[in-house]
């Protein structure tokens, strides 16, 4: 009996590989083609402030991101959070603008007073309940006068933090500002409402609503550092949360940070920063995410969250606020088609607070180790959570 053809010629099996593969490739590109169109007015585009992109330069994940380590890897020993104090605050007097390393920082005033500074500091190992949390003096270095909130409307301004980066945010102004030198952290980008912020406290990285253009329905600015900030208008409705940081550190392609854009139960964009600035979405790493939050506080909004490796394997953890409780899952890799795979800490909640809405989440490292507290901030208080075994 002769041999097919199919068995005998090694080269044709060559053949019909590749170009099975550069067919996926087509479909990749044209299924990424919704995503992205030639004008920042139409849906889902990724684009400097005030220009135009097209699909030309999304930078598409390269097969060695689809190569990482899979499901069955082993995570390190999961860790308790224990509550170790709080700052309260009423939100007529007292806002959180975020962590500057690891100094809380507020700004307040008192009654009729010219706004201040408020900045604390940590002793979450103290025995003393009241020696946890002391106020400090105002840092000289890196950190904005006095003078530049004295004269701000309190109700309506918002100030956020990320690392030793400040911005004011204010209805009725036509842009976003760095607070200390005035400059615009995007032209033409204005506050939305509702808010949403993130900010990093490791690094000056944060993410922003803003108000839409043309016929979009929301936007959010994105600030991945210094040199690269962005503008994504959407046809979503507005986010519930927004979190960033490098959730796939551990991919051998190195694409940067990820921003995670959610909307109510659901995770809708997952944005890689990308190889040269050219951001791009991973609708993968997305598809990991949403099996996640099928387990996990499933059918309650994200209100909140933060991306950080928060037992020392070397893995990174995705921290999810939903509702009162937070609960932490760790990225473990791809399968084989390339989906982000995550492995969940204890099916309860690893964190609950006394608040039921739950305004941002940082992990920063407070206790002199090299595993990170858990800085949650609610609507009534800002509460620090001693990272434990």
């Amino acid at each position: 009996m002769k041999t097919p053809l199919f068995h005998r010629n090694s080269s044709l099996r060559r053949f019909i590989r590749c170009g099975c593969a550069l067919l996926s490739v087509a479909l990749m590109q044209c299924d990424l083609a919704k995503y992205f169109g030639e004008s920042c007015s139409l849906d889902d585009v990724l684009c400097r402030s005030g220009s135009s992109r097209d699909g030309s330069v999304i930078d598409l994940p390269t097969v060695p991101d689809l190569t990482t380590p899979g499901p069955n890897t082993p995570i390190g020993a999961l860790r308790k959070f224990e509550w170790r104090a709080s700052i309260p605050m009423d939100a007529s007097k007292m806002k959180f603008v975020g962590m500057r390393e690891t100094l809380p920082v507020f700004w307040a005033k008192d009654g009729t007073s010219p706004s201040r500074w408020m900045v604390y500091q940590t002793d979450l190992l103290a025995t003393d309940a009241a020696s946890r949390i002391l106020p400090v003096s105002v840092p000289t270095t890196d950190f904005p006068t006095a003078s530049k909130i004295s004269g701000l409307d309190f109700a309506n301004t918002e100030l956020l933090l990320a690392n030793k980066t400040f911005v004011k945010m204010q209805p009725g102004s036509p842009s976003i500002t760095y607070l200390d030198s005035g400059l615009e952290v995007a032209a033409g980008a204005t506050i939305s409402s509702p808010l949403r912020i993130f900010r990093d406290t490791g690094v000056d990285r944060f993410a922003v609503s803003v108000k839409p253009t043309g016929t979009a329905t929301s936007a959010l600015l994105l600030r991945w550092d210094a040199a690269s900030v962005h503008t994504f208008q959407s046809s979503d409705a507005a986010p519930t949360a927004l979190v960033m940081g490098d959730l796939d550190a551990t991919d051998p392609a190195k694409n940067g940070a990820e921003a995670l854009i959610f909307e109510g139960i659901e995770v809708k964009k997952v944005i890689h920063q990308g190889a040269g600035s050219t951001p791009y979405q991973d609708e993968l790493l997305k598809q990991g995410i949403a099996s996640a939050l099928g387990r996990l506080g499933a059918g309650t909004q994200v209100a909140a969250g933060c991306i950080k490796d928060l037992n020392g394997d070397g893995w990174m953890d995705l921290v999810l606020a939903r509702g009162s409780s937070l609960y932490v899952t760790s990225y473990v890799g791809r399968d084989g088609l390339g989906q982000g795979q995550f492995k969940d800490w204890d099916s309860k909640s690893v964190v609950n607070v006394t608040e039921p809405t739950i305004r941002s989440v940082s992990a920063v490292q407070l206790a002199g180790d090299s595993a990170p507290e858990l800085v949650v901030e609610t609507d009534k208080a800002v509460h620090f959570f001693l990272n434990k075994p």
